[in-house]
Protein backbone atom coordinates (compact mmCIF):
# COMPACT_ATOMS: atom_id res chain seq x y z
CA UNK A 1 0.00 0.00 0.00
CA UNK A 2 1.13 3.47 -0.55
CA UNK A 3 2.06 6.08 2.11
CA UNK A 4 0.59 9.36 1.57
CA UNK A 5 3.82 11.01 0.22
CA UNK A 6 3.82 7.82 -2.37
CA UNK A 7 0.66 8.99 -3.27
CA UNK A 8 0.88 12.24 -3.80
CA UNK A 9 4.25 11.90 -5.80
CA UNK A 10 2.16 9.34 -7.96
CA UNK A 11 -0.75 11.43 -8.33
CA UNK A 12 1.13 14.71 -9.51
CA UNK A 13 3.24 12.76 -11.88
CA UNK A 14 0.14 11.86 -13.51
CA UNK A 15 -0.85 15.27 -13.89
CA UNK A 16 3.06 16.45 -14.62
CA UNK A 17 3.16 13.52 -17.81
CA UNK A 18 -0.28 14.59 -19.45
CA UNK A 19 0.53 16.25 -22.31
CA UNK A 20 -2.84 15.87 -24.78
CA UNK A 21 -5.64 16.87 -22.19
CA UNK A 22 -7.31 19.72 -21.25
CA UNK A 23 -7.15 21.62 -17.81
CA UNK A 24 -10.53 20.78 -17.05
CA UNK A 25 -10.05 16.93 -17.74
CA UNK A 26 -7.18 17.07 -15.88
CA UNK A 27 -9.02 19.07 -13.20
CA UNK A 28 -12.13 16.24 -12.49
CA UNK A 29 -9.20 13.94 -12.42
CA UNK A 30 -7.57 15.77 -9.80
CA UNK A 31 -10.85 15.34 -8.10
CA UNK A 32 -10.83 11.57 -8.42
CA UNK A 33 -7.49 11.23 -7.08
CA UNK A 34 -9.17 13.72 -3.92
CA UNK A 35 -11.55 11.19 -3.84
CA UNK A 36 -9.38 8.28 -3.81
CA UNK A 37 -7.55 9.82 -0.91
CA UNK A 38 -10.78 11.17 1.11
CA UNK A 39 -11.43 6.78 0.66
CA UNK A 40 -7.63 5.99 1.99
CA UNK A 41 -8.38 6.50 5.99
CA UNK A 42 -5.10 5.58 6.47
CA UNK A 43 -3.43 8.79 5.01
CA UNK A 44 -5.16 10.60 8.17
CA UNK A 45 -6.85 10.12 11.68
CA UNK A 46 -8.45 13.60 11.93
CA UNK A 47 -9.47 16.84 10.56
CA UNK A 48 -6.01 18.33 10.76
CA UNK A 49 -4.09 15.83 9.36
CA UNK A 50 -6.53 15.59 6.50
CA UNK A 51 -6.30 19.09 5.78
CA UNK A 52 -2.57 18.93 5.83
CA UNK A 53 -2.39 15.97 4.12
CA UNK A 54 -4.20 17.92 1.48
CA UNK A 55 -3.23 20.98 1.34
CA UNK A 56 0.75 18.91 0.30
CA UNK A 57 -1.25 17.17 -2.49
CA UNK A 58 -2.99 20.32 -3.94
CA UNK A 59 0.20 22.14 -4.08
CA UNK A 60 1.73 18.96 -5.94
CA UNK A 61 -0.69 19.16 -8.39
CA UNK A 62 -0.88 22.69 -8.89
CA UNK A 63 3.06 22.39 -9.25
CA UNK A 64 2.71 20.03 -11.67
CA UNK A 65 0.44 21.90 -14.15
CA UNK A 66 0.61 25.41 -12.85
CA UNK A 67 -1.06 27.13 -15.53
CA UNK A 68 -3.94 25.26 -15.34
CA UNK A 69 -6.24 27.17 -13.33
CA UNK A 70 -9.17 24.76 -13.20
CA UNK A 71 -6.77 22.44 -10.57
CA UNK A 72 -5.87 25.09 -8.61
CA UNK A 73 -9.63 26.20 -8.42
CA UNK A 74 -10.77 22.42 -7.52
CA UNK A 75 -8.29 21.45 -4.97
CA UNK A 76 -8.55 24.68 -3.47
CA UNK A 77 -12.46 24.76 -3.28
CA UNK A 78 -12.33 21.32 -1.32
CA UNK A 79 -9.69 22.91 0.88
CA UNK A 80 -12.20 25.47 1.50
CA UNK A 81 -14.65 23.34 1.76
CA UNK A 82 -13.11 21.50 4.73
CA UNK A 83 -11.57 24.77 6.55
CA UNK A 84 -15.37 26.16 6.60
CA UNK A 85 -16.93 23.09 8.11
CA UNK A 86 -18.06 23.87 11.98
CA UNK A 87 -15.21 23.67 14.13
CA UNK A 88 -16.82 21.37 16.62
CA UNK A 89 -17.38 18.82 13.90
CA UNK A 90 -14.73 16.38 14.41
CA UNK A 91 -15.95 12.94 13.24
CA UNK A 92 -13.60 12.37 10.69
CA UNK A 93 -16.02 10.18 8.86
CA UNK A 94 -19.01 12.48 8.77
CA UNK A 95 -16.51 15.17 7.03
CA UNK A 96 -15.28 12.61 4.96
CA UNK A 97 -19.14 11.62 3.58
CA UNK A 98 -19.01 16.10 3.60
CA UNK A 99 -16.24 16.00 1.46
CA UNK A 100 -17.24 13.42 -0.98
CA UNK A 101 -20.71 15.09 -1.44
CA UNK A 102 -18.71 18.76 -2.21
CA UNK A 103 -16.73 16.76 -4.43
CA UNK A 104 -19.65 14.94 -6.62
CA UNK A 105 -21.20 18.68 -6.40
CA UNK A 106 -18.35 20.25 -8.00
CA UNK A 107 -18.07 17.78 -10.54
CA UNK A 108 -21.52 18.26 -11.96
CA UNK A 109 -20.75 21.88 -11.90
CA UNK A 110 -18.13 21.22 -14.14
CA UNK A 111 -20.42 18.91 -16.26
CA UNK A 112 -22.77 21.81 -16.67
CA UNK A 113 -20.47 24.08 -16.87
CA UNK A 114 -18.50 22.60 -20.26
CA UNK A 115 -22.12 21.33 -21.61
CA UNK A 116 -23.14 25.53 -21.19
CA UNK A 117 -19.51 26.13 -23.38
CA UNK A 118 -20.78 23.76 -25.75
CA UNK A 119 -24.63 24.77 -26.36
CA UNK A 120 -23.32 28.33 -26.15
CA UNK A 121 -20.25 27.88 -28.76
CA UNK A 122 -21.83 25.30 -31.21
CA UNK A 123 -24.54 28.56 -31.33
CA UNK A 124 -21.50 31.35 -32.34
CA UNK A 125 -20.17 28.68 -35.21
CA UNK A 126 -23.44 29.04 -37.40
CA UNK A 127 -22.97 29.58 -40.65
CA UNK A 128 -18.75 29.20 -40.36
CA UNK A 129 -18.15 32.79 -38.82
CA UNK A 130 -15.25 32.92 -37.69
CA UNK A 131 -14.42 32.44 -33.91
CA UNK A 132 -10.79 34.09 -32.61
CA UNK A 133 -10.11 32.21 -29.33
CA UNK A 134 -7.01 32.46 -27.21
CA UNK A 135 -7.77 29.10 -25.45
CA UNK A 136 -5.98 25.93 -26.57
CA UNK A 137 -9.11 24.09 -23.98
CA UNK A 138 -10.79 20.82 -25.93
CA UNK A 139 -14.05 22.21 -25.15
CA UNK A 140 -13.51 25.01 -27.38
CA UNK A 141 -11.87 23.18 -29.95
Amino acid sequence: MLNIDDFIHEKAEIIRNDKSNSASYLADITIDFINEFISNDSFYQNRTELLQGLSKFANAVCKAKSLMAPIFNHTHTILNFIEDLPKHERNIKEIRDLVKKETKALKEKSVFAKNKIHSLGSKSIINHNNIFTLSYSGHVK
